[in-house]
């Protein structure tokens, strides 16, 4: 049985995307943590970042900030093979996230 997770959007982002608001609902929605720490690590340059949730000393979910081509060209090809190591995977391809053109994997 597959869990559906519906998002509801309240407000337009211009910097950025989503990855927080999906996060937060997926970790309610999913496994009913109210209010998960929104703790980035920083992979390898800044404009690669993971954002993870642990419960009860499990990895639920992986979700990452790929941003600028070097790390499009870097993460596009795993997820293309299904190497991709996250659940969801928000790439920009301008530096530091602050177009406004974005996709998303999921």
């Amino acid at each position: 049985m597959h869990n559906t997770l519906k998002i509801q959007i309240s407000h337009t982002v211009f910097a950025g995307g989503y990855v927080e608001h999906v996060f937060v609902a997926a970790a309610k929605s999913l496994f009913g943590v109210d209010t998960p720490d929104l703790n980035y690590t920083v992979k390898r340059n800044n404009d690669l970042q993971e954002l993870t949730l642990t419960v009860d000393g499990q990895r639920k979910l992986k979700f990452a900030l790929a941003y600028g081509f070097r790390n499009i060209q870097n993460i596009v090809p795993k997820i293309k093979q299904k190497r991709c190591p996250y659940d969801l995977v928000e790439i920009m391809a301008c530096p530091s996230g602050k177009e406004i053109y974005c996709l998303q994997f999921l």
